[in-house]
């Protein structure tokens, strides 16, 4: 998934049975990886 990442966007990321990367439609390379656990990691 490709997106303008915003606070409010990531804020409302939803965790899922597997992790996912939400990639920045902005900056190249920008992502944040949201885990089962409801936690977000960025990169």
């Amino acid at each position: 998934m490709t997106v303008k990442l915003t606070d409010l966007k990531i804020k409302n990321l939803i965790p899922e049975d597997k992790k996912y990367k939400v990639w920045d439609a902005v900056v190249s390379g920008m992502y944040v990886l949201v885990r089962p656990s409801g936690s977000r990691i960025y990169s």
